[in-house]
């Protein structure tokens, strides 16, 4: 009777420390399904006490295998043809000219990127010009002169359409865009199919669903790669003339995305990974419609119509695409 009472004792002991170690103390538990590997790779990694390539890649880049497989697939299908992104742009500005219902968007722009340049370039010159006109006459001696002035030029020009595009082009480009495509789809406006509501914001990562130390983790290279892209830039933008435009065409898959934002994220509905695959499907048409649009906007006067132009090019980028 002693050793069967202290063999149900022990059996209950055993119990209750299983019961404690799972429940208790709440440790994670490993996910199932496909939708939950991602989920569970701190998980597993916790378990087997090793830290994979792969995984540290999955929190640098989020995405990036279908990433690379859809440029991979795209690109150099996308590249070569006639009808590549590199057109709209210069489409967009002819569509532009020969169509009165622009016009009076060019008069508004003349007239604010004007006041803006002025502004912006004496704001630069007083800021920038003590600093960087010594430094380029010790480093490439009477020639400096020269080059310091050309790289205050572009500078202000960058910055100019900077806030143009922040001010301005952001309250009326979903007013050019649909005008362009009601254009070329006169069907557009009678179809209430085709203009979806925005998308609601993406739902916020919950600590219950995701290990803190993945979230955190994720979080901290997030903006490290944010922060070390920024400081590259920055330092890249330095370099005497040639420095601005590297940085200008550095941005070219976020220009494009800019002017495509009312198809994104109103006709096609996306949210932000989709947007995300989305940019990476059409890599090559995204990357060539932004580097002709980033080298446009560059243009000392000519610029004053490429932010229009561009606009209406994305519009027409978007019915092909």
């Amino acid at each position: 009777m002693a050793i069967e009472i202290l063999s149900h004792t022990k059996a209950a002991d055993a119990g209750v420390g299983q019961q404690l170690s799972c429940e208790t103390f709440n440790y994670p538990r490993i996910q199932q399904g496909p939708q939950a590997h991602e989920n569970n790779i701190f998980q597993q990694t916790i378990t087997s006490n090793k830290f994979s390539t792969k995984h540290l890649l999955l929190l640098l880049f989020p995405n990036y295998p279908k990433k690379i497989t859809s440029v991979k697939q795209n690109f150099l299908k996308d590249c070569f043809i006639f009808n590549s992104g590199y057109i709209y742009p210069f489409a967009g500005i002819f569509v532009m000219l020969v169509n009165p219902i622009f016009w009076q968007h060019i008069v508004v722009f003349l007239f604010c990127q004007v006041i803006t340049l002025f502004i912006v370039g004496n704001i630069l010159y007083f800021i920038s010009m003590p600093i960087v006109l010594p430094i380029y006459l010790i480093l490439f001696g009477p020639i400096g002169i020269i080059l310091a002035y050309l790289h205050w030029g572009i500078q202000t020009i960058m910055m100019t359409n900077f806030v143009i595009k922040r001010l301005l082009l952001s309250t009326i480009h979903d007013q050019i865009f649909k005008l362009t495509i009601q254009l070329k789809d006169k069907n557009y406006s009678a179809n209430p199919q085709r203009q979806r509501q925005r998308p609601s914001k993406d739902a916020k990562i919950s600590l219950n669903d995701l290990q803190w130390v993945e979230y955190y983790i994720s979080w901290f290279c997030k903006y490290a790669r944010k922060f070390m892209v920024n400081f590259l830039l920055s330092s890249i933008s330095i370099v005497p003339v040639l420095g601005p435009i590297l940085v200008n065409q550095a941005g070219s898959l976020n220009r494009t995305s800019g002017y495509l934002k009312f198809h994104i994220n109103t006709i096609k509905n996306f949210n932000k990974d989709q947007a995300a695959l989305y940019k990476y499907e059409n890599f090559s048409k995204f990357l060539t419609f932004g580097m002709t649009a980033g080298i446009l906007e560059l243009l000392p006067i000519f610029s004053i119509l490429t932010m229009i132009g561009n606009t209406i090019g994305a519009a027409l980028l978007s019915l092909d695409i």
